[in-house]
């Protein structure tokens, strides 16, 4: 085959997906997907599952979850699986999500990690609307390759944008960005496979913070102002990594259970 009819083939292999969804005390308002993207939730529950159909995520592949939660609404979304990022033979793929969150409702965005593998690359942006007094609580978590292939990252891109803004104002926001292999310095990773943010936004907030610096001694930290709990964790594996979130997932949660495929 000519390289130039391979390279159109490949663009026309690119999976897409999109989700968008408007939640309400007794489920679902409005709801629209299409391409590789699915969100099921059961009927009358207050908790969804995302799901990619496409198996992963490579290089040009694009997808988008818009969610919208109404007025005292209380809602939950993970994912189906860990969601793996393969090489790339040139663009990143592309994930965005973004999340609006009236008055009185709490909303909880809990996918499973995600993997990169060598090469791969990554480009995600979430941006958050909160109405004043919405509580919001979010996890991403990484893992640098498969642990038990014994695989060594060489070159990734992975770029990772959070913005949230409450009652129109900006109160949080944070970029990060690996490019080339990932730095082993004491000031970064020191060499360990797998790290995750957790952001909670409550009004009651501070009541949290002596708890979760129970959980996070050590390599870990967590801090609270303004409304406002960050928590950064790091591990050797995904696998150290998922048990220490529980904990922390669990103790944001108010006495709510983790989604059941965080127990698998």
């Amino acid at each position: 085959m000519p390289i130039h009819s391979a390279h159109k083939l490949l663009h026309q292999q690119r999976s897409q997906g999109a989700v968008e969804t408007r939640l309400g005390p007794n489920g679902l308002v409005r709801h629209r997907e299409q391409g590789c993207l699915k969100l099921r939730l059961p009927h009358g529950g207050q908790e969804a599952i995302l799901i990619n159909t496409s198996g992963g995520l490579a290089g040009g592949d694009q997808i988008s979850t818009q969610i919208s939660v109404i007025a005292n609404t209380n809602f939950s979304i993970t994912t189906q699986a860990a969601e793996r990022v393969y090489q790339t033979l040139g663009p990143p793929a592309i994930v965005e999500n973004r999340f609006e969150v009236a008055e009185g409702s709490v909303f909880f965005w809990l996918p499973q990690e995600t993997i990169l593998f060598n090469r791969a690359s990554l480009t995600r942006k979430m941006d958050v609307h909160l109405a004043k007094g919405a509580r919001f609580l979010a996890v991403e978590s990484v893992v640098l390759g498969r642990t038990a292939m014994l695989e060594n990252l060489t070159q990734i891109e992975f770029c990772d944008q959070w913005n949230i803004w409450q009652n129109e104002k900006r109160i949080h926001a944070e970029r990060m960005k690996i490019s080339g292999a990932p730095a082993q310095s004491m000031a970064t990773l020191n060499g360990l496979k797998a790290f995750a943010t957790v952001v909670l936004i409550s009004e009651q907030v501070e009541q949290k913070l002596p708890l979760l610096q129970n959980i996070l001694q050590g390599q870990h930290g967590v801090s609270c102002w303004n409304g406002k709990l960050i928590a950064r964790l790091v591990a050797e594996d995904g696998f150290q990594l998922r048990n220490t979130l529980k904990l922390v997932l669990s103790a944001c949660l108010d006495g709510r259970a983790l989604p059941r495929n965080w127990e698998m």
